[in-house]
């Protein structure tokens, strides 16, 4: 009976880590996630602006009459349409960060939740 009570707070110790473990990588998870939410705002907010910059240079404005003259329009639409697609390309990388780091909060809770109600 000893031998059986042993082992069962063995196992209690055992799950209360891994819960100790699972939550403190959850709270860091968290912490990520909301961090990667900004980013995507500032990335959406960035390429609203860039796809604004290249739309006022191929539309008609005075910025674009300036630069034809200059005959430096099609290097500064190129410049602004490149700068679109890296912002777009940041956009889609932290997209999918968000994602997996979603996915991997769904796996910790069902983790936690698995244990049960260990060191409450």
């Amino acid at each position: 009976m000893v031998k059986d009570l042993n082992e069962q707070l063995i196992l209690i110790k055992g799950n209360l880590r891994k819960k100790q473990k699972w939550e403190k990588q959850l709270m860091d998870y968290k912490k990520e996630l909301t961090d990667i939410k900004l980013m995507i705002s500032d990335l959406k907010e960035k390429l609203s602006s860039e796809q604004s910059d290249v739309e006022k240079l191929e539309g008609f404005s005075v910025t674009r009459w300036l630069l034809t003259l200059k005959g430096t329009k099609e290097e500064q639409l190129d410049k602004e349409k490149q700068e679109v697609a890296t912002v777009q390309l940041k956009l889609e990388e932290a997209i999918q960060s968000k994602d997996e780091v979603d996915e991997t909060i769904d796996e910790l809770n069902k983790k936690i939740k698995s244990l049960g109600n260990v060191g409450k």
